[in-house]
């Protein structure tokens, strides 16, 4: 529990029937709100964090204020806030259920409301699935289209630039663009090699995102820092993929020493603060997924303890965030010995 913000990290919402707070008479509502009757507060509670679990939004709980602070994947930030309705005409009592967007694509986030507001009214979780968008980047091109060859020593000039500015706001561009460059449903193959390539040679762009990943202060980060890590790990995760896929990620890790054990460690401490930062957790995962196809790097993780640290983030998971039970899994599948 945070003391200062009273918010309980990941722990279920409980709220008791009688404790929601009475709508003040100058708040105005949102648009994004509605009016649940007929179901008591505490199974509306349990229904918005059934749904958080399910799709995987990290949720930080504060009982006191009746309040969700919540993230998702992509980076959409948004507040859910309950209150209790009295309509003295009629002499029914309701809860008021409202859901604000803090940042983030705004049509993603108006999948992410209707499915919380169905789950209020109970609507079966399949039903809900059917209707959300799929999560995506605001800046984001078609996952059907592959972007057009382009001159990758252009694209990489202008992340050089992008990423070595000393302002957060361009370096998290620069770190988009890297994430969508190294994305083979998005960029064709070749340009996805060489840009590959460029993560580990090019001593600028492998210092800008090793960097954010190899932080030790990874818990006191937020907003745009936490953004920033976040995106380093996509485009790390992208670059392990490629040279994997073209049965080469031994020799780059032979030939990069920061990418042993050191980065095993670093990315196996991501995974042990999955309760405060599952998303991070989830791409840790992914990364440490693909470097257990390297044999002397399996042997490090295993020293690490990573069986234990990965059926810990799992039954985390398993509670709070689906994706994050997945992923554990994967890799717990990954590290049993060959037959």
């Amino acid at each position: 529990m945070n003391e200062k913000t009273n918010l309980h990290y990941f722990h279920s919402w409980t709220i008791a029937d009688d404790e929601l707070p009475n709508l003040p008479w100058d708040c105005p509502l949102l648009k994004t709100h509605a009016l649940i009757r007929d179901v008591p507060p505490s199974v509306i509670v349990r229904r918005i964090s059934e749904v958080m679990r399910h799709l995987s939004i990290a949720a930080f709980f504060d009982n006191k204020k009746a309040t969700v602070n919540a993230e998702t994947m992509n980076n959409i930030t948004f507040k859910v806030q309950l209150y209790n309705d009295i309509d003295q005409d009629e002499g029914m009592t309701g809860v008021i259920v409202e859901v604000q967007r803090m940042s983030g694509c705004a049509y993603s986030f108006s999948g992410i409301y209707r499915s919380i507001i169905r789950a209020c009214n109970g609507v079966a979780m399949e039903e809900r699935h059917k209707v959300l968008p799929k999560l995506i980047l605001p800046t984001q091109i078609d996952s059907t289209l592959r972007m057009q060859r382009c001159d990758v020593s252009n694209a990489l000039e202008a992340v050089r630039a992008l990423v070595g500015k000393d302002d957060i706001e361009t370096n998290l561009l620069g770190m988009e663009s890297l994430v969508i460059l190294t994305d083979m449903s998005k960029t064709a193959k070749d340009e996805v090699i060489c840009v590959a390539k460029a993560i580990f040679d090019d001593v600028t762009i492998r210092d800008r995102v090793l960097m954010p990943i190899m932080s030790h202060d990874v818990e006191t980060k937020h907003g745009s820092q936490c953004i920033l890590h976040r995106y380093a790990l996509n485009v790390l995760l992208n670059a392990l993929i490629v040279f994997l896929s073209m049965g080469r990620l031994g020799d780059v890790v032979r030939k990069h020493g920061y990418m042993g054990a050191d980065l095993v460690s670093v990315l196996l401490k991501h995974v042990q603060r999955c309760e405060t930062k599952p998303h991070d957790a989830c791409l840790s995962i992914k990364c440490l997924v693909a470097l257990m196809n390297v044999a002397e790097l399996k042997d490090v993780a295993m020293r690490c303890g990573i069986q234990q640290i990965m059926q810990e983030s799992h039954s985390v998971g398993e509670c709070h965030h689906s994706f994050l039970r997945r992923e554990s899994l994967v890799l717990l599948h990954a590290l049993e010995p060959v037959a």
